[in-house]
């Protein structure tokens, strides 16, 4: 899981420097396409399971202090229509 953190933070710290985001269906793919799999070793299918995710890496750097971080995948991710997950 800590890799897969390290993987999604740093994605959306890019994305937002770019001022772009991704939605959970991309986030998916990256993932797979990474060879990251869900945690039950399955691929990701984007949607709610990816929305999860994030939230607990939101979590995760949250707990960490790592605000700047934290915000940053607030940021990036969006459902499908470009609305946030909060």
């Amino acid at each position: 899981m800590v890799a897969k953190t390290n993987f999604v933070k740093n994605l959306a710290v890019s994305l937002q420097r770019q001022g772009k985001t991704m939605t959970f269906d991309q986030l998916a793919s990256t993932l797979n396409a990474n060879g990251y799999p869900t945690e039950y070793n399955s691929p990701f299918n984007g949607g709610r399971g990816v929305a999860k995710l994030v939230h607990a890496i939101w979590d995760r750097l949250d707990a960490q202090g790592l605000i700047p971080e934290r915000d940053a995948v607030a940021a990036s991710f969006t459902n499908a229509v470009g609305d946030y997950a909060y």
